[in-house]
């Protein structure tokens, strides 16, 4: 008796030196009040304010807006920036806000979450969503909660005023990603859609764009920044950053965010404001650059081109200014040796889109070039890949000024690349091929098939044919994309 006594006091003395009288909250103290912004409440509530009101309302304030993109520096150079991002959901209600940020400071893998209580600004503290971040968690066990890159972390914490000024009552999910890669973003993103799904939630990625580089090739590396978030295109977002085309601290929340919110129904990026750090210093030697932008839903929202190829997205008064375009850009190069800037009519030809330009002449072919990725503006790739193929096709020597006026022009805007196991889902005169085995690639357009009367099996060993390869190549170990195309030209 006095044994089981004895072992009863034991567990609840345990119990009490683990659990004590009352678990004390858990909180993220702030880490850079007064030095990014004011360290004291009543001015720092004042100057966020100030920036909220002087923002302008944009067009997407009337939809539902699902996302953001802000820029995390001190806010004296992107507070106007981010205030123009965050006034567009002034008064809305949300049940959560996602935050991502990058990690400065601590090197992981995977995405870090908080596992405590609140994070806390002079403004006041906010608490954290329990829920969603151990759901989150159970979905992938590659995220954990790792408070130690959270401490002295800036990206997250500059939001955090601007959310408490803009919102009237939230909970919080803030999440830093160590290794910004597009696996991490994809894990995440597809973790963030089946949990969010349904749920009022806004998604917030915290990042600025190109660091210490004059303004005009910080502008030139921004815009290719822009050009992928409008698109809503996180693949070739972090493709450019890996190129050396693009640059931002932030890439693997932007890539996360633009991915999760696509996924749960928006339909349009917009670009809300950009800046650059001269405009404080007034030096333009060395700038960071800055940009805010809201992912919204709306049935009528336009998409990237390169998801509706083949479907009839542009308008013949479209389809004619691009083949225009063509021929003016193939001209001026050939004539004058410059490359035509193309000045687009409307923004349906500023979107990222993959394409091809083929060129007959007498009916015979002259030259086809294009890209299978959605890497540049349309009309951007229009341009280029005309003089291209007037110019660079392996198959035949460069076009003559003086045979332009026989050349007939044709362009086929391409859907996206999809893998495919079956070769029966192939259809002909609706899918074009591209091939891939051990580094050699072959790409049909769908209307080669058509041109030329082929079966399925002949489209595939030509296809073979095409990368190098032995025609019967695609039967084993070969990758086989299909792709389908808005195909038009000259005198139609």
């Amino acid at each position: 008796m006095k044994r089981n006594a004895l072992l009863c006091w034991e567990v609840v003395l345990c119990w009490v030196l683990l659990t004590g009288p009352a678990m004390a909250d858990q909180i993220r103290k702030p880490a850079v009040a007064g030095l990014f912004y004011p360290g004291e409440k009543k001015e720092l509530a004042s100057l966020v304010d100030d920036y909220l009101e002087k923002a302008p309302l944009h067009p997407c304030a009337e939809r539902e807006i699902l996302a953001l993109i802000v820029p995390h520096a001190g806010y004296l150079y992107s507070g106007r920036v981010a205030a123009q991002a965050y006034k567009q959901i002034q008064g809305k209600s949300y049940e959560a806000v996602v935050l991502i940020g990058p990690s400065h400071s601590a090197g992981f893998e995977g995405a870090s979450l908080y596992d405590g209580d609140f994070y806390e600004t002079p403004l006041g503290k906010v608490r954290i969503n329990k829920a969603l971040t151990e759901e989150l968690i159970r979905q992938n066990k590659g995220f954990c909660f790792l408070p130690q890159p959270h401490r002295k972390e800036h990206s997250l914490e500059v939001q955090l005023p601007f959310l408490q000024r803009s919102l009237a009552d939230f909970s919080l999910v803030p999440i830093l990603i160590g290794s910004q890669s597009l696996s991490t973003s994809k894990a995440l993103s597809g973790n963030l859609i089946q949990v969010l799904k349904g749920k009022k939630v806004l998604l917030v990625a915290s990042s600025d764009l190109s660091h210490y580089h004059p303004a005009k090739v910080a502008h030139q590396l921004d815009q290719s920044t822009r050009e992928a978030i409008q698109a809503m295109d996180a693949p070739g977002l972090i493709r450019r950053v890996e190129a050396g085309s693009a640059e931002l601290c932030g890439v693997g929340p932007v890539a996360t965010v633009l991915l999760a919110a696509k996924g749960l129904g928006a339909s349009q990026a917009e670009v809300l404001s950009y800046s650059d750090s001269s405009e404080v210093t007034g030096d333009s030697s060395a700038v960071v650059g800055y940009l805010a932008a809201a992912l919204s839903k709306d049935k009528g929202a336009k998409t990237s081109l390169s998801s509706k190829g083949g479907e009839g997205s542009l308008s013949p008064k479209l389809q004619q200014e691009l083949l225009g375009m063509a021929r003016q850009a193939i001209e001026t190069y050939l004539v004058q040796g410059k490359i035509l800037q193309p000045q687009a009519s409307d923004p349906a030809l500023d979107h990222l889109a993959a394409a091809f330009v083929t060129l007959t002449q007498r009916g015979e072919l002259r030259g086809c070039i294009g890209l299978t990725e959605p890497l540049f503006p349309l009309s951007r790739t229009v341009t280029q890949c005309a003089i291209a193929a007037a110019t660079s096709d392996p198959r035949f020597p460069p076009l003559k000024a003086s045979e332009l006026q026989e050349v007939e022009i044709e362009i086929s805007v391409l859907s996206p690349l999809r893998e495919i196991k079956d070769p029966t889902e192939i259809k002909v005169g609706r899918d074009g091929i591209l091939i891939d085995k051990r580094g050699r690639r072959g790409l049909l357009l769908p209307q080669v098939a058509t041109e030329y009367h082929w079966d399925r099996k002949t489209f595939l060993e030509e296809t073979c044919h095409k990368a190098g390869l032995p025609a019967d190549a695609w039967k084993e170990g070969a990758r086989i994309f299909i792709f389908s195309a808005e195909i038009f030209h000259e005198g139609k």
